[in-house]
């Protein structure tokens, strides 16, 4: 239900948008397409958002800049994957605008 919020989110703020429900769905798209930024939550629900990230570095190291979210009690994880390379994190419940000033902010840098 987020990822679908967060599309349309997205859509309406003029960002293109590919929305995957899965790291491994993720996985292949990122390996097939550019993108400006990814935004990944670090549980999915085939696994962790943090090791699709730290595979694709290890195969890809021009990613795209990487923004996580993450429960409180990952704040330890999100840091850990900040410093293999990730670019943000915000903590749910996030402010919207935040995240969406964050994203575009991660675009144009």
């Amino acid at each position: 239900i987020m990822g679908e919020s967060l599309r349309q989110l997205f859509t309406l703020e003029g960002f293109a948008v590919e929305h995957c429900r899965s790291g491994a769905e993720a996985a292949k798209v990122l390996a097939g397409q550019r993108f400006s930024v990814v935004v990944s939550d670090i549980r999915l629900p085939d696994g962790d958002g943090g090791e699709v990230f730290l595979k694709l570095k290890a195969g890809h190291p021009d990613l795209p800049p990487f923004l996580f979210m993450t429960a409180f009690g990952s704040i330890d994880r999100a840091v850990e994957l900040l410093k293999a390379g990730a670019a943000d994190y915000v903590t749910k419940p996030f402010d919207v605008d935040v995240l969406v000033q964050k994203v575009r902010g991660l675009a144009e840098g």
